[in-house]
């Protein structure tokens, strides 16, 4: 995913921008992001919004809590989440898990998605 960095056009809402201090147009993107946990590397995609006047790129405290909680469930379960931008709708399979492949528009909602089916899929398995 060697710098990746999606751009949602159709998504310019006006915001302040922490680095211009002005409220601004910014777009909503989907950056690539490299996390350490527990001396692993985890990289995903995480939701930013980059600013129309400065060019920077920055998250909401929403957006950052977002990124740890998928970076998280990332390495609990060994999973993939990439964003297709045909369907605008987040994909994401577990390496360790068979049978878990779920997609949702919200990654939010596809993050706890994923808990309730990883648990399941688990005891389907008898991986626990």
């Amino acid at each position: 995913m060697a710098g990746i960095s999606l751009i949602n056009r159709n998504m310019l809402i006006k915001m302040s921008c922490p680095d211009c201090e002005k409220v601004v147009e910014v777009s909503e993107i989907k950056k690539e992001t490299n996390v350490d946990i527990n001396g692993k590397n985890i990289s995903f995609l995480a939701p930013m919004y980059k600013c129309s006047v400065c060019g920077s790129e920055f998250q909401t405290m929403e957006q950052l809590e977002q990124s740890l909680k998928l970076a998280k469930i990332i390495n609990e379960y060994g999973l993939h989440f990439t964003w297709d931008a045909e369907t605008e709708a987040w994909i994401t399979q577990s390496d360790v898990i068979p049978g878990l492949v779920l997609e949702d528009e919200s990654l939010n909602t596809l993050i706890e998605r994923v808990r309730l089916a990883a648990t399941e899929l688990i005891e389907l398995n008898k991986l626990a």
